[in-house]
C-alpha cells in the first residue's frame, strides 16, 4: 500500500489510544528515519506530543508518554521555528541543540502540518542513515498536507467530545447539589437514577432505589392519579406537569411532595 493509504487506513481505524503512535510509525517507516516525533496543536495554542518513538521515551527517561508544551516555553529551535514561520526546516548536520540525555540527532526535519492557513501538527523526523534530499523532503511535505484535513476533523471531534463531557459533568455537579430530589424514570417507569437529595427528603439511599417502580412508595389512595399523570407524559413529549401525591418515608410515615414531571422522549 502507498504511505497516504496506510495513514487513511490508521486514522479510520485504530483505536483512539494507539492512533497517534501507529501514524507516527508509518511516517517514520516512509521517510527511512529511525526517530521522530508527532504532535498537535491544542485549543491553548499549546504543542501537544501524545506520540514519540518508544526508544526515545525509554532512553530519555520521559516520565510520562504524553508531553504538552506551552508556546511560551518553545525558545528558537527548529521546531519552534517550522510552526512559527509554517515552513519545512531541516538538517543534515549533527544537531548541537539537544538537552542531556536526549539521543543524539544527527539529521532532522521538522515538518508543519497546515490546515486551511494554520498549523494544526507537527511532524519531527530524525536520523536518517542517508543525507534527508529533496525527494525524502517532499515525501514528508505530502504526508503533512494529507494528513492535515484529517488530523483537523479528528482534533475537532476530540474537542467537542470533551466538551460534551465538561458539560455532562456541571450538568451532574448541578443535580447532585440540588436541594430538590431528581430522578429519571423509563418508560416501563422503572428508575433509572434518583439524586442524593432523595436520602434528605424521603430518607431513603438513591442506590437502594434504582431499578424499582417510581411508584413503589406512593400512598395506595394516589396510585392511580399518580400513573394517569405519568400515562400523559408518555403521550405528550416536552410536557410538562406537576401534581402532589404522598409518598412513604423510610420512617414509615407519608410525606405530601410536591411532583414536576417532564417528558425527555423524542417524538
Amino acid at each position: 500500500k502507498g504511505v497516504t493509504s496506510r495513514i487513511g487506513e490508521t486514522f479510520l481505524t485504530a483505536p483512539d489510544e494507539e492512533v497517534y503512535e501507529q501514524f507516527l510509525k508509518v511516517v517514520l517507516d516512509a521517510m527511512e528515519s529511525e526517530y521522530g516525533t508527532f504532535g498537535y496543536i491544542d485549543e491553548n495554542g499549546a504543542l501537544v506530543v501524545p506520540s514519540m518513538t518508544r526508544h526515545i521515551w525509554d532512553r530519555c527517561q520521559v516520565q510520562d508518554k504524553r508531553a504538552v508544551f506551552p508556546r511560551d516555553t518553545w525558545g528558537d529551535t527548529a521546531w519552534p521555528r517550522a510552526i512559527r514561520e509554517k515552513k519545512t526546516i531541516y538538517s543534515n548536520a549533527p544537531s548541537t541543540g539537544t538537552p542531556e540525555g536526549h539521543v543524539p540527532i544527527q539529521r532532522h526535519i521538522s515538518q508543519p502540518i497546515i490546515h486551511q492557513g494554520e498549523v494544526v501538527g507537527l511532524l519531527q523526523v530524525a536520523n536518517c542513515e542517508a543525507d534527508y534530499d529533496e525527494e525524502l523532503l517532499e515525501r514528508l511535505e505530502d504526508i503533512a498536507a494529507y494528513t492535515a484535513p484529517v488530523l483537523n476533523a479528528r482534533l475537532q471531534r476530540q474537542r467537542l467530545e470533551q466538551a460534551v463531557r465538561d458539560s455532562e459533568e456541571r450538568f451532574r455537579a448541578l443535580i447532585e447539589n440540588s436541594s430538590d430530589g431528581i430522578a429519571l424514570i423509563s418508560a416501563d417507569e422503572s428508575i433509572l437514577y434518583e439524586s442524593a437529595s432523595v436520602r434528605r427528603i424521603l430518607g431513603y439511599s438513591s442506590e437502594d432505589r434504582v431499578g424499582q417502580s417510581a411508584f413503589e412508595l406512593i400512598h395506595p389512595d394516589d396510585l392511580q392519579s399518580g400513573r394517569n399523570l405519568f400515562s400523559q407524559l408518555l403521550q405528550l413529549p416536552g410536557a410538562i406537569i406537576t401534581s402532589q401525591l404522598r409518598s412513604r418515608h423510610a420512617d414509615g410515615s407519608w410525606r405530601w411532595i410536591e411532583v414536576t414531571g417532564a417528558n425527555l422522549l423524542n417524538d
